[in-house]
């Protein structure tokens, strides 16, 4: 029986850092990052998203989205497009690797999920995404200070 909350939450923390090394070995080294694949996750749901959109829902810095996108495009997994209303926007979009690699991601992830709620009732599962948005939307931004 754990101790106290911290081990509790650092046991939660090492089981979500262990899940990526499994998931990018499904991209064929096109990935190495978390960060990279919340971007394609982002874009998926958000198709036509700016990188000004993806800078505000991250909190990641101006300058690391662009290196991140710029990657991605590079493994022809994002295409960047000028709006047609907007001339000055560019449009972020997935490529179909792109597609492709972030819904086998998408499935993976799902799946390991579910396997680790078989014993969560469907109103246990509802209450913890119920808590995990509460606890998401109260994150604060990172900052050096933190």
């Amino acid at each position: 029986m754990r101790t106290n909350n911290y081990e509790v939450l650092n046991e939660f923390s090492d089981v979500i850092r262990s899940i990526y090394p499994r998931f990018f070995s499904l991209t064929d080294g096109r990935l190495s990052s978390p960060v990279q694949a919340a971007y394609l996750h982002y874009i998926l749901d958000h198709d036509g998203c700016s990188q000004h959109d993806i800078t505000n829902m991250r909190f990641n810095s101006p300058a690391t989205v662009s290196e991140v996108l710029s990657y991605l495009e590079k493994q022809g997994l994002i295409v960047r497009e000028r709006s047609e209303a907007d001339r000055r926007k560019v449009c972020l979009h997935l490529s179909d690797s792109g597609r492709d690699l972030t819904m086998r991601l998408r499935e993976q992830y799902y799946t390991f999920f579910q396997t680790c709620m078989t014993d969560f009732s469907e109103e246990e599962q509802n209450e913890l995404f119920r808590l995990l948005e509460k606890f998401v939307s109260n994150c604060p931004p990172f900052s050096k200070e933190m």
